[in-house]
C-alpha cells in the first residue's frame, strides 16, 4: 500500500501534500466495506465502498446523516 500512497506521492515530488493521512495534507480516499488484504485479488472489485473522501470533504457515505457537513 505504501507504493500507491507515500511512494506515489514521493516519485511526483507532492509528498509535503499527498501520500499520507494528517494534518495539512489533502484528504482523498475511500473506505471499503471489508479489508481488501483478506479477500482474493478477483473479489476486490466486488467490495461494496463505504464513503469516499475528496479534498477533506465527504462526498459520498452509506451513512446519510450520521456527519454534519
Amino acid at each position: 500500500m505504501r507504493l500507491y500512497t507515500q511512494g506515489s506521492a514521493y516519485l511526483s515530488f507532492d509528498e509535503a501534500h499527498n501520500g499520507s493521512i494528517e494534518a495539512g495534507k489533502r484528504a482523498d480516499f475511500t473506505v471499503m466495506s471489508a479489508d481488501p488484504r483478506q479477500v482474493s485479488p478477483e473479489e476486490v472489485p466486488q467490495i461494496p465502498i463505504s464513503m469516499t473522501v475528496v479534498g477533506g470533504e465527504i462526498v459520498h457515505s452509506e451513512w446519510h446523516g450520521v456527519w454534519n457537513r
